[in-house]
């Protein structure tokens, strides 16, 4: 009867064993595959951030060039109105300069008769 007993308890042993081995060998394939999981979301999550801050980098830059080109344009037409004004003097200082020199015509003839 010893012997039998003995005998069981080996078996129960070997099927703990056998057991826990089993259980410890899905433990490392659940951890494992979760390792695996959180590493893939937080490589998505990088790559997310990457293409976001390219992005916002291209949006930036677009911006910064569109700034540009408006501060270009407004300078042009800054200088498209100076010249304007320049050309509106010159012709007024021209009509004046006709207008005078027409008054001194007449005020010649005027004295000559």
């Amino acid at each position: 009867a010893r012997s039998s007993l003995d005998q069981a308890t080996a078996e129960v042993a070997e099927e703990r064993a056998a057991t826990r081995a089993a259980y410890l060998a899905a433990e490392d394939e659940v951890a494992s595959t979760l390792v695996e999981e959180v590493v893939g979301q937080a490589r998505e999550e990088i790559a997310t951030e990457r293409t976001l801050d390219a992005q916002e980098d291209d949006a930036y830059e677009e911006k910064a060039e569109n700034l540009g080109f408006t501060a270009v344009r407004s300078a042009m037409f800054d200088l498209d109105n100076e010249e304007w004004e320049r050309a509106e003097a010159e012709a007024k200082a021209v009509e004046e300069a006709e207008a005078e020199a027409e008054a001194e015509a007449k005020a010649a003839e005027a004295t000559q008769a």
